[in-house]
């Protein structure tokens, strides 16, 4: 068995901070082209798997924001600290966000997010402020995570989302 590392969020892919484009230029929102994640979008209690969107921009803001990658993994950084999302489909969000654009060749999206919300704690202990929680995007880059070899991240990661499946059963019953 090969050995894990640790690894800084930093080290395992770009992290992005997202932006909000001018909300008094009605062109940015006047039709529904891009998804637009807040964290409103995100779920609390499990990893959320991002297909649509309350908010979207138009064609014409797509210069104005950072553009995410299918896969990225955002993470809620500022008010409610560690909802979790993957996206699964090309899309932006806002600043209260900090994405991780994972490099394939050592992390598998499924395994970190799933690695981040276990550690949100860590993450929340993190927060600068009592009264608005805010983890800035060099503290979100400088936390600590287990790295298995990629094929045990899939088997964690497979493992993960079949019981959060089954959560997900038992709660609709």
């Amino acid at each position: 068995m090969r050995k894990w590392k640790t690894l800084r969020l930093g080290d395992i892919g770009a992290i992005v901070t997202g932006n909000t484009p001018k909300t008094s230029d009605k062109e940015n929102y006047n039709s529904n082209d891009l998804s637009f994640y807040k964290p409103s979008d995100i779920a609390e209690n499990n990893v959320s798997y991002l297909n649509a969107s309350e908010g979207y921009i138009s064609e014409v803001a797509r210069s104005k924001v950072r553009i995410l990658p299918k896969g990225s993994i955002l993470v809620t950084c500022i008010g409610i600290i560690g909802k979790i999302g993957i996206l699964e489909h090309e899309a932006t969000c806002n600043q209260q966000i900090n994405a991780i654009i994972p490099d394939q060749d050592i992390c598998l999206n499924r395994y970190i997010a799933y690695s981040i919300f276990f550690n949100r704690d860590r993450l929340r202990d993190i927060a600068n402020a009592p009264v608005v929680p805010i983890v800035n995007k060099t503290q979100f880059s400088n936390m600590i995570i287990p790295l298995p070899p990629l094929e045990e991240q899939k088997r964690i990661a497979d493992i993960l989302d079949k019981a959060s499946n089954l959560i997900d059963l038992r709660k609709q019953q």
